[in-house]
């Protein structure tokens, strides 16, 4: 009795984190007149990418890079076959849907590090980051890159802090 007692009350002081959803605070917790929160509404309401969140696409270890465009020019077209990503921006150009729109960056463009790596900017719409970052996240993991890459930028680190610390709550009612 004392048991089925106990339960029912860790029951309902556990219920409020059954809808418990994982992110930083932003600016919509600001009064609404706000200048910073006015903007941030604008943005979303009249642009549908950003790039401060874009997905970051790190190949630290590609030596040479500037020798390695066509490899990097197919890796940055198939991540902008992802759903959710706007455009990919690379050493090798930006890409959007599979195709090239723009021409490839000089030798020394901010992509290039000096010969020793490169990187790659996945810009998401911001809708597919309302919807399901961590998703997102993973199916840019999950393209097949012809030389190590590593993933991050901030949608990156969100979806493996909100992993981390899924992973070490017992029970996850969500």
């Amino acid at each position: 009795m004392y048991g089925g007692l106990a339960l029912a009350v860790l029951l309902v002081l556990g219920s409020p984190v059954t809808n418990l959803r994982f992110g930083s605070p932003d600016d919509r917790t600001l009064p609404a007149g706000a200048s910073s929160r006015i903007v941030e509404e604008q943005k979303r309401a009249g642009f549908a990418a950003e790039e401060t969140d874009a997905i970051r696409i790190a190949a630290l270890s590609l030596r040479n890079p500037e020798s390695k465009l066509q490899d990097i020019a197919q890796y940055a077209a198939d991540v902008s076959k992802v759903p959710g990503i706007a455009q990919v921006d690379s050493l090798a150009g930006s890409y959007a849907e599979g195709r090239r729109t723009s021409e490839p960056a000089s030798a020394h463009s901010r992509f290039s590090a000096g010969g020793e790596g490169t990187w790659l900017s996945a810009v998401p719409y911001a809708k597919a980051l309302e919807d399901d970052a961590p998703k997102l996240v993973n199916e840019v993991r999950a393209v097949s890159a012809p030389f190590d890459v590593l993933v991050g930028g901030y949608p990156a680190d969100m979806t493996d802090f909100r992993s981390a610390l899924l992973n070490r709550i017992p029970w996850r009612p969500f």
